[in-house]
């Protein structure tokens, strides 16, 4: 116990150094200003914490006192001026002990706001993501908030909040389980010689359809959306045998799942699993992305 809370100290002394960086740098996006909730990790309740598989982070998440009160009761309907503030750390292998990794710096900051009548548009939800600087990313702002509503979307039984609060008084058979509502990722299998000429390029000769992701994430994607889709898109290669795709609305960005060696098989962490590969865009690098992995449902 002694040492998480020397961990968790440690990390909360470094991420306020990052903070008070670079203050005459843009801090509003979605009429959010950082600077408003600087140093939140300090002043809120810590929520949970994920891992995020695809990235390697650890997401710590904090929330405001009137987003901790509707979270603790129970309810997903959040009232104006809650906000719940997330903080995306690297993580390393830690070299005592290897089978574990340990935080290792901020990635990111991410902001929800509510204010039903401001972001009507969005559920009653502002959104907001600041770089390890707490600077905002070069990407258009309005893009990436679509993007971060669109998501949240999956969420709709929980508030729009993907988040819930740990309860570590719970057992592993209390604890909370995943929503077992209607999910918001829809594919739909569509026919190769339909797809645009750079997709079809990639695909190997044999193959005659693909799941592609019917979503209003299309509408607006930004390059973190890439990296978030890959396990979902992942999924549905795995189960359905073919290549998944998520396109972009104007067919600048994409990110594409097929299979590696469908008759070979690879163990993961004791799992057995596929050789997949996924191909995305990256336009800032002008170039495609390949990335070779053994994914494990």
């Amino acid at each position: 116990m002694k040492k998480n809370l020397s961990l968790l100290v440690c990390l909360v002394l470094s991420l306020s150094s990052i903070l008070c960086a670079e203050t005459n740098a843009p801090k509003k996006m979605d009429d959010i200003d950082i600077l408003k909730y600087e140093k939140f990790y300090l002043k809120w309740k810590q929520v949970t914490v994920r891992f995020r598989k695809d990235t390697g982070e650890m997401r710590f998440t904090f929330a405001n006192p009137l987003a901790y009160k509707t979270l603790k009761k129970g309810l997903i309907t959040y009232p104006d001026g809650a906000v719940f503030g997330k903080v995306a750390v690297a993580t390393v292998e830690d070299s005592l002990f290897v089978s574990s990794v340990i935080p290792n710096g901020a990635r990111r900051y991410q902001l929800m706001v509510k204010d039903a009548k401001k972001y009507k548009n969005n559920h009653g939800w502002g959104y907001a993501l600041y770089d390890e600087k707490g600077n905002l990313f070069p990407e258009d702002p309005k893009s990436q908030v679509m993007a971060c509503a669109a998501c949240h979307n999956a969420a709709e039984e929980r508030g729009y909040v993907f988040s819930q609060r740990l309860n570590l008084d719970q057992t592993s058979s209390q604890a909370i389980i995943p929503g077992k509502g209607k999910s918001a990722f829809i594919f739909e299998t569509i026919e190769k010689k339909k797809l645009d000429e750079k997709i079809m390029a990639l695909l190997p000769e044999q193959v005659k359809y693909v799941r592609v992701l019917k979503a209003s994430l299309s509408d607006n994607l930004f390059q973190g959306t890439l990296d978030e889709i890959r396990p979902t898109l992942s999924k549905e290669t795995f189960e359905s045998k073919y290549p998944s795709l998520l396109l972009s609305k104007d067919q600048k960005r994409f990110s594409l799942i097929l299979w590696e060696n469908m008759s070979a098989q690879c163990t993961n962490q004791g799992k057995n699993g596929a050789y997949l590969k996924s191909v995305y865009s990256n336009i800032e690098q002008g170039k495609n992305i390949e990335l070779h992995f053994c994914y494990t449902p």
